[in-house]
């Protein structure tokens, strides 16, 4: 499996929070701050920093496609009790919560549909996803933003998408529903939780 990220990881964390002024944390805070007691499923955590402090003794999974962000992710997410995979997620266990942060943009429509069937089979009926990533706002400044992060991974990751996924139409396609949601930079970054619709009254 190729490391796309061997030369950005030592450095992702940090040219993060310059350019977005910390908003991501921000909103990885604002996902994770919900309380739930089960086990969590972190898929496309990166070096995991920004959850350092979140995932304190919490048990589950942690998946990444990156050996150098799984590595840096070992070291910052050593007071956890999670257990570290390199790959795919296979979606073999079930948890309270399948945690995707800024994941799902890096993935072809066709590729994420195939995740969401295994993340469907290993949510609890009663369980969330929670999903922290780039929106679309119509915004030409977002545009422009997006545009400059886009041809950045793709020269830097091998990133495969030109554009944002439509994440609600998708998720709602796959029987769920957004329930909460709070955005930073007018929108463009958002946090979301979603449970299975059936539960909603």
């Amino acid at each position: 499996m190729s490391d796309n990220y061997r030369r950005l990881a030592p450095v992702y964390t940090t040219l993060s929070r310059l350019f977005f002024w910390g908003a991501r944390e921000q909103a990885i805070r604002w996902a994770m701050d919900r309380k739930f007691e089960g086990k969590i499923i972190v898929i496309g955590g990166g070096d995991g920093i920004a959850l350092s402090s979140l995932l304190h003794n919490r048990e589950g999974e942690f998946w990444e496609t990156s050996q150098s962000m799984l590595h840096l992710a070992k070291h910052h997410l050593r007071q956890s009790k999670l257990s570290f995979h390199l790959g795919q997620f296979e979606g073999n266990v079930k948890a309270e919560v399948v945690f995707l942060p800024f994941i799902l943009d890096t993935l072809p429509d066709s590729d994420l549909e195939e995740l969401l069937i295994k993340i469907k089979k290993s949510v609890l009926e009663n369980g969330e996803i929670r999903v922290v990533d780039f929106y679309p706002t119509g915004s030409v400044f977002h545009r422009l933003v997006l545009n400059l992060l886009i041809k950045f991974h793709q020269i830097f990751t091998s990133h495969r998408r030109s554009d944002l996924p439509d994440y609600d139409r998708i998720l709602t396609d796959f029987g769920f529903v957004c329930v909460a949601k709070k955005c930073w930079w007018k929108g463009f970054i958002c946090a979301k939780i979603y449970r299975f619709s059936d539960l909603e009254p």
